[in-house]
């Protein structure tokens, strides 16, 4: 699972160019946190757009790695995020500086 996210990672910063939803916005200033974060990049050649908050994704496996795509798409350091399990178990959140 490391590896999955160490790929989607990297794919996240050779396909650079993509547009974030964090909290509404397409923009991230200071730090905020969010349950709708994502982004839309490429994936070969087939845009797509990944959240952080999936049905049927373990928020415990899928938010850490997903935040810190979410912060590399920003143009932020992948240091700067912080993903976790909401309280109900179901959503990601995400905290980007």
């Amino acid at each position: 699972m490391k590896a999955f996210l160490a790929l989607f990672a990297l794919i996240v910063v050779v396909a650079g160019q993509g547009q974030i939803n964090f909290n509404g916005i397409g923009q991230i200033r200071g730090f905020a946190c969010s349950t709708a974060a994502s982004f839309t990049t490429s994936i070969d050649g087939t845009t797509t757009t990944a959240r952080c908050t999936d049905n049927g994704a373990d928020p415990s496996v899928r938010c850490p790695g997903c935040c810190r795509s979410v912060a590399l798409a920003a143009g932020r350091s992948a240091d700067n995020a912080a993903g976790f399990p909401s309280t109900n178990g179901r959503s990601c959140v995400c905290c980007i500086r």
